[in-house]
């Protein structure tokens, strides 16, 4: 497990690690998010708290605040799946949760729809929650150039 740019994490996820290693088959590679989910969302100051604590403080968090991993894509199972297009690495992302991952925490895999009314509805989620947050950092800005979240 590592992040995108290539640091390891499964010191701060042990949780993740164990889950990923009760799975069968052993070799796969799945591409997603470590998330901490709270009452108001998720906490990326959870996940990156993980990295920066020591074991003991680690097993309080982990009992208290455990971590989630959301996956959306299958990079490679019994072989390479890069070169496949997205829609076949999801359908093969879909067969493995169906048939090796249990059904309960820490592995979920993502929400996905080729129905673009329901994207709509996720994208104009996202969006009215960003601009609210655009809207307030703006008013301490210069005004900007372009395209923005404000019309």
């Amino acid at each position: 497990m590592q992040s995108r740019t290539g640091k390891s994490l499964p010191s701060g996820f042990p949780e993740i690690v164990a889950a990923v290693r009760a799975l069968s088959p052993k070799r796969f590679v799945l591409d997603g998010e470590l998330a901490i989910p709270t009452e108001n969302g998720f906490s990326f100051d959870g996940l990156a708290n993980r990295l920066r604590i020591g074991s003991a403080r680690l097993a309080l968090k982990v009992r208290d605040s455990p971590a989630i991993y959301i996956a959306f894509d299958m990079l490679a199972n019994s072989e390479n799946q890069l070169g496949s297009p997205f829609r076949l690495r999801r359908k093969t992302l879909e067969r493995f949760f169906e048939d090796c991952v249990p059904r309960s925490p820490p592995l979920y895999l993502s929400a996905s729809t080729r129905d673009l009314r329901e994207v709509e509805k996720w994208v104009g989620h996202i969006g009215q929650q960003l601009g609210r947050y655009y809207c307030q950092a703006r008013q301490c800005a210069a005004p900007t150039r372009g395209r923005s979240f404000d019309r």
